[in-house]
């Protein structure tokens, strides 16, 4: 099976590369040209092809070709006005949509709310917080939940991974829980190896297809 990944160069993206790799995937990731070198060595394994170009570029060679679409794109500090991330989403998707793939696995947070999540203290806390200290990541976050929840793009079979605090231990002591923000079990932590272990899980299982789970280390 062949996996098209945008931003395989984060810090999850090159730990989903190198066990996709270890299954025998193969890759074609999205990389804008300074940033191939955090792939390191991966960035030359047989499997791999690299697609060098920005936000602003066609992604058709990126997606043409392959089973499932990856993104681990989200925002970060100093994030501007004007929802580039669900602008990116749509280009994505209308890429999907010219080539024929329907399979898409993305990334979310609590921002994003479902209808089975649970009006808990915690998460309302830090939604509320991050609504006043980065609107400009609150404002995205809630457009490109809305992107998915409006029914638009109901002709792809796409997956909302929503994580909260990522944490980093190659080998956790947690195990990995998926369900919905506020259900009793989850928690505020997701260790990245646990992410990247559902989404491997999910593009074979097609267990949460057009759903929101939150995916936490317990």
């Amino acid at each position: 099976m062949k996996i098209a990944v945008f931003g395989a160069t984060g810090t999850t993206g090159v730990i989903f590369v190198e066990q996709a790799l270890k299954e025998n995937y193969q890759l074609k990731l999205y990389c804008r040209p300074q940033s191939i070198v955090k792939l390191g060595e991966l960035s030359s394994h047989a499997s791999v092809e690299i697609i060098q170009g920005g936000f602003d570029d066609d992604f058709t060679p990126a997606v043409r070709g392959v089973a499932v679409v990856v993104s681990f794109l989200g925002p970060g500090l100093n994030w501007p006005s004007g929802n580039p991330l669900e602008k990116v989403m749509m280009k994505i998707m209308q890429t999907m949509r010219n080539e024929g793939v329907t399979r898409f696995v993305t990334m979310g947070t609590p921002t994003i709310a479902d209808p089975l999540d649970k009006n808990v203290f915690k998460y309302r806390i830090l939604v509320s917080s991050l609504k006043l200290l980065q609107p400009n990541v609150y404002n995205d976050m809630v457009a490109t939940g809305n992107l998915f929840k409006s029914g638009n793009y109901d002709d792809l079979d796409w997956t909302v991974a929503r994580i909260c605090f990522l944490k980093s231990s190659a080998q956790p002591k947690e195990h990995i829980h998926v369900g919905y923000v506020g259900d009793g079990q989850g928690s505020l932590v997701s260790q990245r190896v646990h992410w990247v272990k559902f989404i491997l899980t999910e593009i074979l299982e097609n267990h949460w297809i057009r759903k929101m789970p939150f995916i936490t280390s317990i």
